[in-house]
């Protein structure tokens, strides 16, 4: 479904769809150059050590794009993995932020240069 259908709307409706199974968590890689990712649906315990791995593995050295424009929050257990990221990276860039990634990502301490609205 993903490679057929290319329409935001259709898009964030397939995630949706997603987090009534057992996929893991919603990420997927848009663009290399810049590095751009989609992180959707919501963020759980059971997400545990993939979002630790996605964060983690996200370079510290280059401008990196996070579009959230169909999250659906974390719990403030990740909170800490999130500031760890903006402290070592100043070139974290958080696309299109669905209401509650705004507060979130407030209460994380990102600053407002760093969010970007679609």
């Amino acid at each position: 479904l993903n490679e057929s259908f290319k329409e935001d709307k259709v898009v964030n409706y397939i995630e949706q769809l997603e987090q009534y199974f057992p996929h893991g968590l919603g990420v997927k890689k848009i663009s290399n150059n810049p590095i751009k990712y989609k992180l959707y649906g919501a963020i759980t315990a059971n997400e545990d050590s993939e979002i630790n791995n996605f964060v983690n593995n996200l370079p510290s050295d280059k401008e990196v794009y996070i579009d959230l424009s169909n999250y659906g929050g974390m719990g403030t257990r990740f909170y800490p993995l999130f500031k760890s990221l903006i402290n070592r990276n100043k070139n974290v860039y958080f696309i299109g932020p669905s209401a509650i990634a705004r507060e979130e990502l407030k209460e994380i301490g990102v600053k407002s240069k760093n969010i970007i609205k679609k």
